[in-house]
């Protein structure tokens, strides 16, 4: 389709057909780029927040931070995160870079947390096989063959 650029006041525009505008999907706002081969018109397409589930996930969220009230230091960092989920909640729809920063934020606590409680459940895990392997009872006949093999290189030194 041919059309001519024609005069805005001080600016310059071109009229685009409301039937290219419907199959383009441009509507209020736009984003121009310059190509080699012209000036390309594109819609914005605006980062929508997955706000599905959300009241779901925050109220996971305070259910795991009662389940760690006894860890403080664990119970602080989640809370820390509901401020900024509740932040985010409050944030939908106006500042779109500090929904970003609070989002990347939220993750980045929540893999902390994550990182920090693998390491906890390694240590339990780690003092409890120490215990099992104490508490065992060894075998009467390979007991007296390590007392053997101790004597033996005792006596060699």
């Amino acid at each position: 389709m041919k059309t001519r650029v024609i005069n805005i006041g001080n600016s310059k525009g071109i009229r685009i057909p409301k039937v290219l505008l419907q199959q383009a999907q441009l509507e209020q706002e736009v984003i121009l780029e310059v190509k080699e081969e012209g000036i390309l018109i594109r819609p914005e397409k605006k980062k929508k927040v997955a706000r599905e589930g959300w009241d779901l996930r925050m109220k996971e969220a305070q259910d795991l931070g009662k389940n760690l009230r006894d860890r403080h230091d664990l119970a602080k960092q989640v809370q820390d995160m509901l401020e900024r989920m509740k932040q985010m909640k409050s944030k939908m729809l106006h500042d779109e870079q500090e929904l970003e920063r609070l989002q990347s934020s939220v993750i980045e606590g929540f893999r902390q947390l994550e990182l920090d409680l693998s390491k906890q459940l390694q240590q339990v895990i780690s003092r409890e096989n120490l215990h099992l392997a104490k508490d065992e009872d060894v075998p009467e006949a390979y007991r007296r063959q390590v007392e053997e093999y101790y004597k033996a290189l005792s006596k060699k030194n």
